[in-house]
């Protein structure tokens, strides 16, 4: 019964975005002007480059944030706890050699 339902909405979509295209060609043939047309070309290219460029710049973002956090992982992974420097305690002369 989904499948039903799902393949009539998605046939009365289709038939949505012919009329459409059939406004666009009537526009495009009624008007003599070149700069219409090739304003309209750009419009549908812009139309069909803007979702690919926000899913390609979420997709980046997403992967140098994973990739900066990797790299912060490996870094603090090597770091080797480094002993404080030592002084000499009062009373303390050194090594037993320098006395």
């Amino acid at each position: 019964m989904r499948l039903l339902s799902l393949v009539t909405t998605m046939m009365g979509m289709v038939a949505l975005a012919a009329a459409q295209c059939a406004l666009c060609r009537a526009a495009i043939q009624s008007s003599d002007a070149v700069g219409f047309v090739q304003g309209l070309r750009s419009g549908i290219l812009l139309l069909l480059l803007m979702p690919y460029l926000i899913v390609g710049t979420i997709a980046f973002a997403i992967y140098r944030a994973y990739r900066r956090q990797r790299s912060d992982r490996t870094i603090v992974g090597l770091k080797q706890p480094v002993a404080p420097p030592t002084t000499p305690k009062e009373g303390d002369h050194g090594a037993p050699n320098e006395w």
